[in-house]
């Protein structure tokens, strides 16, 4: 997990996230955006914000698990690279920096994790 903090739009950007295969569906990214989202909101965060590719299937089940939700693409990332035919996908994940450390603010269309860990929309 590699994220940063961009001050001017208070924004979590989610670099890097993977799970090595033989230990995935184990709650080890769960545990690790929890991490980075609580580091984000200390920080001042408002939003988290991610990237992926289309043809990266695992990390879009697994943004999607972890409650962001697919907010556009952008059919020129990927240009010039190896990966060309590539759509860009982004996900944001909004939170109010006011809430508690673990509590998410209800928007619509937006998921709010409960205490037993589950996520409802």
């Amino acid at each position: 997990m590699a994220c940063g903090y961009n001050q001017w739009n208070k924004r979590l950007v989610i670099w890097h996230f993977y799970v090595d295969r033989a230990e995935r569906r184990k709650g080890f990214g769960r545990q690790l955006m929890d991490c980075a989202l609580s580091a984000g909101r200390q920080w001042g965060a408002r939003t988290a914000w991610a990237e992926t590719s289309n043809v990266n299937y695992p990390g879009v089940i697994a943004y999607q698990r972890l409650g962001f939700k697919l907010c556009g693409f952008d059919a020129t990332l990927y240009q010039g690279t190896v990966n060309e035919a590539s759509l860009g996908y982004f996900w944001p994940a909004i939170s109010d920096p006011c809430s508690s450390m673990n509590r998410v603010q209800q928007q619509p269309g937006f998921p709010r994790r409960r205490e037993n860990g589950n996520v409802q929309s």
